[in-house]
C-alpha cells in the first residue's frame, strides 16, 4: 500500500481542493489562494519556501452576456479582452467566415477551426478575420468556440498580444447552429462584456528547495489556467506537492528544486520569468521533470448515445529530452499499460527547457474533452485509480535518478 500521501484517495483530494479555489487565471483571486495554499504545503514539508514576482498585464472579468433572440447565451471574452463598456453593444448579427461583408455597426459571428487550446487566428491586426470585420465597420464579434467539447474553449494567448479592435466573445460549441439560424433570419444580439485593466499586475511563481548536493532535480508545474482547471492543472499540482513531501523524506545527496509557474494562458510568461532569472544551469540540473497538462485524467468516448469515460494510459504522453533516458524511464512506467515514452523536443512547457540544453521528460496526458472548458471540474476529470499508479511512477524514476543518475 502507498504512503498515505503517495495514495489515489490523497491525491485526488488535492485535486479537489485546488479546483474548489475556483478559477486559475493569472493574478486572480482564485489563483493567488492557490498559491497560498501550496506555499503551507510545501512549508510543512519543511522544504524552503519563496515567491518570485514579476509584472504582466491581465484582466479581471467582471460581467458577460449575450443574448440573441431573447436567448441567453454563456459567453466569454476572447483573450486579451476588449470590454463594451457598462451598456451591451447591440447590432445585427452577421455570419463571415473571414470578415469581410460586414455591414456597419452589426456583430460579425465566426466560426474558426478547430485548435486544442492554441489562439483560433493569428494575432496579425487586419490580417485577422476578426481584424476585417473591424476594418469593415462591425461593433463586435461572437466567436464559437471550436475545441474538443462542445462547450466552451479557452484560447492561450501570447502576454504581449495587442487587444482586439472591437470587442470579441467566446461562445460554446453548442451554440453554434442556433447562431447560424438566428444570422441567416437577421437576428439582432446584445453583447455586454465588462472588466478591469491590470497593467501593472504581480502574478508569483512559487519556489521551493531541499538543498543537499551539487546536482539538483527540477519538478516544474504550471498553477494557472482559464478555469477550476481540475483535469488541466489539478493532477499536475497534486503529483507535484506529493514529489516535494516524498523528496523531503528521503535520506539523498540530491538537491530538489520545486517550481510552480504562473502564467501559463498567455503562453508560459512565468515559466519562462523561472528559467531566465532563478533556475540553475543545465550543468548543475541532474534532471529536469515538467508536470504538464491533462496527467491522469479520463478519456471520454463519445458513442453516439453520450459520453463514456475511459482509463486510457497509452494516450498518455511522456516525452525524453535524449534516447539515454528511456530505459530509465521505460522501467519506471512499465505498470502503466501501453504508455511508451519517447524521445523528442518535449511537450507544453519543456520544450522550453529541451531546447535550452537541459536534461529530463514532460509527462502530459491524453487529448482530454474538457481541456480549457468551465466543466473541467474533477468528478469528470480524474480519480485515484488513476492518480496513483502515475504517482509511483514518478517516485520510481526519482529513486533510479538519484541512485543511477544520468544515464551514460
Amino acid at each position: 500500500m502507498a504512503d498515505d500521501f503517495l495514495s489515489g484517495e490523497s491525491l485526488y483530494r488535492d485535486v479537489v481542493r485546488y479546483a474548489d479555489f475556483g478559477e486559475h487565471r493569472t493574478a486572480t483571486p482564485g489563483e493567488e489562494r492557490t498559491t497560498d495554499w501550496m506555499a503551507e504545503r510545501l512549508a510543512e514539508c519543511g522544504l524552503k519556501v519563496d515567491f518570485q514576482p514579476f509584472t504582466q498585464e491581465t484582466y479581471f472579468v467582471e460581467q458577460t452576456s449575450l443574448v440573441v433572440e431573447g436567448r441567453q447565451l454563456e459567453c466569454f471574452p476572447l483573450w486579451p479582452p476588449t470590454w463594451t463598456g457598462d451598456s451591451p453593444v447591440r447590432g445585427r448579427l452577421v455570419g463571415t467566415v473571414d470578415g469581410s461583408g460586414i455591414p456597419a455597426g452589426s456583430i460579425a459571428l465566426l466560426t474558426p477551426s478547430f485548435s486544442y487550446g492554441g489562439p483560433p487566428y493569428s494575432y496579425e491586426g487586419d490580417d485577422t478575420a476578426i481584424g476585417a470585420a473591424s476594418k469593415a465597420g462591425a461593433s463586435a464579434a461572437v466567436v464559437v468556440a471550436n475545441g474538443p467539447s462542445d462547450g466552451m474553449h479557452a484560447y492561450n494567448t501570447p502576454a504581449d498580444t495587442e487587444r482586439w479592435p472591437i470587442p470579441v466573445a467566446l461562445t460554446p460549441k453548442r451554440n453554434g447552429a442556433f447562431l447560424s439560424a438566428a444570422a441567416d433570419s437577421g437576428a439582432g444580439a446584445d453583447l455586454l462584456l465588462t472588466g478591469t485593466d491590470a497593467p501593472q499586475a504581480r502574478p508569483r511563481n512559487l519556489v521551493a528547495r531541499l538543498e543537499r548536493g551539487d546536482k539538483a532535480i527540477v519538478i516544474s508545474t504550471p498553477k494557472s489556467g482559464w478555469f477550476a482547471c481540475a483535469g488541466e492543472r489539478g493532477p499536475g499540482v497534486a503529483l507535484f506537492l506529493a514529489l516535494a513531501r516524498w523528496a523531503n523524506e528521503r535520506d539523498s545527496q540530491v538537491s530538489y528544486l520545486f517550481d510552480a509557474n504562473t502564467g501559463h494562458e498567455t503562453m508560459g510568461t512565468g515559466i519562462r520569468q523561472f528559467v531566465d532569472n532563478l533556475a540553475p544551469g543545465p550543468e548543475q540540473v541532474l534532471a529536469w521533470i515538467h508536470l504538464g497538462a491533462n496527467i491522469s485524467t479520463w478519456d471520454w468516448e463519445d458513442t453516439g448515445t453520450g459520453l463514456v469515460k475511459q482509463a486510457r494510459p497509452e494516450n498518455y504522453r511522456v516525452m525524453c529530452s535524449s534516447e539515454k533516458l528511456l530505459p530509465l524511464v521505460n522501467q519506471a512506467f512499465t505498470p502503466l499499460p501501453g504508455l511508451q515514452p519517447r524521445a523528442g523536443r518535449g511537450l507544453g512547457e519543456m520544450r522550453l527547457m529541451i531546447q535550452m540544453g537541459y536534461r529530463g521528460f514532460g509527462v502530459n496526458g491524453g487529448p482530454y474533452h474538457y481541456f480549457h472548458a468551465p466543466e473541467d471540474r474533477p468528478e469528470v476529470a480524474t480519480a485515484p485509480e488513476l492518480l496513483e499508479p502515475m504517482c509511483a511512477a514518478l517516485v520510481r524514476v526519482l529513486e533510479l535518478l538519484e541512485e543511477k543518475g544520468w544515464p551514460q
